[in-house]
């Protein structure tokens, strides 16, 4: 099991990732730990749905993945539900 000051600093060390995500101008190219973190997703996730051929576009450069953040975003855009306040009651 996980210490607690071992589970803190893993929350500690995504939410720089996350922000370090949505500070990167769009063309800015991060890689798979950066990209998950910014979508809220862990590096699993990722690595699974390029598997599949889904999920967010992606460059290789030699045996390194990088997402440009504006493929990250326009993927996001075409796959992400909105939801509003309204919605959640009619679930």
């Amino acid at each position: 099991m996980q210490s607690l000051t071992t589970r803190r600093q893993a929350l500690e060390r995504q939410t720089e990732l996350s922000l370090l995500f949505w500070a990167a101008p769009d063309a800015a190219m991060l890689d798979r730990r950066t990209a998950a973190a910014g979508l809220g997703y862990t590096v699993a996730w990722l690595e699974a749905v390029a598997a599949r051929g889904a999920g967010p576009a992606y460059t290789r450069i030699g045996r390194r993945v990088r997402y440009r953040k504006a493929d990250v975003l326009a993927w996001l855009a075409r796959h992400g539900e909105r939801v509003t306040p309204s919605d959640e009651g009619a679930r």
